[in-house]
């Protein structure tokens, strides 16, 4: 006869949102970065500074007419390129601070899969499973790199007025 239907997946749950201060701190604690960020927050501020007082000593010398062009281009010269070795380390460590995270992010991903009872993979299709990292993690990164590039811009848009 009739058998009683029984459905095995769950409808899938969504919030919407953002992601909150707690997701940064995540990111951060999963990768064991808080001296590589706390390095990332340095190299930009000395960045920042460097692009700041360059821009100061170059207005400030051509006013006073004190110093000979060759020495004001020259002392220029040295806090413009100081200040893209600066842009250029913080740049390296940013790097391997988003992969490191990406690694563990992933490492503790296939972790938990591989660990999930068969019952898990029985009432969950693959395709869902795969979806949902996929959606997090690009969203994850997605945000920390645009969040990064914004705070950036703000600040070299700071140093040019």
């Amino acid at each position: 006869g009739n058998l009683p239907s029984v459905q095995l997946t769950q409808e899938e749950e969504r919030e919407l949102g953002g992601a909150g201060l707690k997701t940064y701190k995540d990111y951060v604690s999963v990768s064991k970065g808080w001296f590589l960020l706390v390095l990332i927050v340095l190299t930009q501020c000395v960045f920042v500074a460097l692009q700041y007082l360059a821009t100061y000593w170059l207005a400030a010398t051509i006013q006073s007419r004190r110093f000979s062009v060759g020495i004001v281009v020259g002392v220029y010269a040295v806090m413009t390129t100081t200040s893209c070795l600066f842009a250029y380390v913080r740049s390296l460590v940013a790097a391997h601070f988003g992969l490191k995270a990406s690694r563990e992010f992933f490492s503790g991903f296939m972790d938990s899969v591989f660990k999930a009872p068969m019952l898990f993979f029985d009432s969950t299709p693959t395709g869902r499973i795969m979806t949902r990292v996929c959606v997090h993690i690009n969203t994850t990164f997605s945000a920390i790199l645009v969040y990064a590039d914004v705070t950036a811009d703000l600040q070299s848009e700071f140093v040019h007025r």
